[in-house]
């Protein structure tokens, strides 16, 4: 299978491009910096990556054709490290891409798409127990932003999704 990769040598993204080439699938991965690359992603026939980042996500968005499955697994996270309005950035990078990219990949035909979304839209229940990816997302949450912004983007793809037309998944 040919899968395409956002956020390669992220911690995810570089553990989940091991394990899909332990699985001998081909894989491409979009990275921002080809030297990190080189150091952290495994040397493989099957890996190439392409160098780009999502804040110019039509620099690389038509690398998706041909793919069988598109992992988005690259977020914007950076006001958890400073202040400031991140607001416009979370909106844009965390909310508006994923629907692009699910959209871009019904378009050209892939059949499988994943979003990465977090554990931190779900709380535990009224009851105490915990939650699980079949609960809503909780919403608002207001002390953390990064999260917020997951809660839209599923609310998005949800709406989004029927209209696809391929096999979307979002993953917490």
């Amino acid at each position: 299978m040919k899968v395409f990769v956002t956020g390669g040598t992220g911690l995810l993204g570089n553990h989940l491009i091991t394990e899909l080439l332990a699985q001998e699938h081909q894989v491409t991965a979009l990275v921002r910096d080809p030297v990190k690359a080189v150091r952290v992603l495994p040397a493989s026939p099957r890996l190439s990556t392409i160098v780009g980042d999502i804040e110019n996500a039509d620099n690389w968005l038509s690398s998706v054709d041909g793919m069988d499955a598109v992992i988005h697994a690259a977020a914007y996270f950076r006001e958890a490290f400073g202040r400031g309005d991140h607001a416009a950035k979370l909106q844009t990078l965390n909310v508006d891409l994923p629907v692009q990219i699910a959209q871009e990949a019904a378009r050209r035909n892939v059949r499988k798409t994943v979003i990465v979304s977090s554990s931190g839209v779900v709380y535990p229940r009224a009851d105490g127990s915990p939650a699980t990816e079949a609960d809503e997302p909780r919403t608002p949450v207001p002390e953390n932003e990064y999260f917020q912004s997951k809660v839209q983007m599923e609310k998005a793809l949800r709406k989004i999704a029927p209209e696809l037309g391929n096999s979307l998944i979002v993953i917490r």
